[in-house]
Parts: C-alpha cells; sequence; structure tokens
C-alpha cells in the first residue's frame, strides 16, 4: 500500500518464488536482509523517495539490474552481496559497494547519486 513508508528487516528474507517485485512509491527505507535469500529475485523498481538500502538488503539474490534513484542517500555494505548477476548498477555514484571502503570498522554507509556503480569484485563472490 503507498501508506508504507519502509519494508521492515527481512520481511521478504528467503522467499525463494518471487520473482519480481515494486516497491511503493512512499517507501523511503528497505531494511536490512529485506529480500536476503530471495534466490529468484530478478526485477525490481525502486521507489523515487528511497532514501536507504541497508546491509545485505538484496543479497544472494538473482537480480540483474537495479536503478538506484537520485535522491537515495546511503547504500548499507554488503547491500548487493553475492549477486552473481548483477554488473552495474545505475545512480548510485562511483563508489564500489562493498569494496574495501566499505568493510573498513566504523564505516557503513556509502553516499549514493551519479551516473553508474562498477561493482567491487569482491562483493560479487
Amino acid at each position: 500500500p503507498e501508506t508504507v513508508s519502509y519494508i521492515e528487516w527481512g520481511a521478504f528474507e528467503g522467499c525463494d518464488n518471487l520473482t519480481d517485485i515494486n516497491i511503493p512509491q512512499n517507501v523511503m527505507k528497505i531494511e536490512d536482509m529485506t529480500f536476503a535469500d530471495c534466490t529468484s529475485l530478478e526485477n525490481i523498481k525502486l521507489p523515487e523517495k528511497l532514501q536507504e538500502i541497508g546491509v545485505k538488503a538484496f543479497s544472494n539474490t538473482d537480480l540483474k539490474e537495479i536503478v538506484i534513484p537520485d535522491g537515495t542517500k546511503a547504500i548499507d555494505i554488503k547491500a548487493f552481496e553475492n549477486c552473481k548477476n548483477l554488473k552495474t548498477v545505475p545512480g548510485a555514484g562511483t563508489l564500489p559497494v562493498g569494496g574495501p571502503g566499505a568493510t573498513r570498522p566504523g564505516r557503513r554507509r556509502q553516499p549514493a547519486g551519479g551516473t553508474t556503480l562498477k561493482l567491487a569484485e569482491e562483493m560479487m563472490k
């Protein structure tokens, strides 16, 4: 529903039959592990109002592409861990999500915004 402003931690975790999802337009935050281990998830449409993507939010999914809205402020570490078919993330800037800078102790979030993000090799393993 359009009244939802965030999706709770692990809400869809492990939903193997989930293949496509269209997030409601008022969602501003996707919590940690929300779609983790949704191994059949290939397509997702994020809302323009999205501000933050949580830790491992889409880890171990079958996403092929995801477009980050321009207003997104943070992509937490390992948000796309083990997304083997995901090669680029349009709209996420130039920082390597899950790369060495994202995993240093005390550093959790990376700013987003820009053109194309080439994912760090470490996060794809």
